[in-house]
């Protein structure tokens, strides 16, 4: 009976071997989902910055409770414009946020 128990443990190059495995697919799926979402920049900021202007719908859905309450509440109309300050930051600030949000998205893969 000793036996059989002993015939299911791993050796600790065959746990190696599976962390290595994990470790390349965790890697190749954050990299695919990186690149998606690089390439759907556009709709990514989009929606990554809709709060930075007053037509965002959480603001709308707040002024339309106020008036239900019977008090008058607008939010400024405001608007923000991003610039860059070096050469490379748009390409980098894409590049880092797509690698970020990647990560997020696979973080359930990664805690099982």
């Amino acid at each position: 009976m000793e036996n059989n128990q002993n015939d299911n443990l791993m050796t600790f190059g065959e746990h190696l071997e599976v962390f290595r495995k994990m470790l390349f697919r965790i890697i190749g799926i954050t990299v695919c989902l990186a690149v998606i979402i690089f390439c759907a920049k556009d709709v990514t900021f989009r929606l990554l910055l809709s709060p930075s202007d007053n037509h965002f719908i959480t603001y709308r859905l707040i002024e339309e409770g106020f008036a239900r309450l019977g008090i008058d509440f607008h939010f400024d109309s405001y608007s923000i414009q991003l610039i860059n300050t070096e050469l490379t930051s748009q390409f980098m600030v894409h590049m880092s946020t797509s690698v970020y949000l990647a990560l997020l998205l696979v973080s359930p893969y990664i805690m099982i």
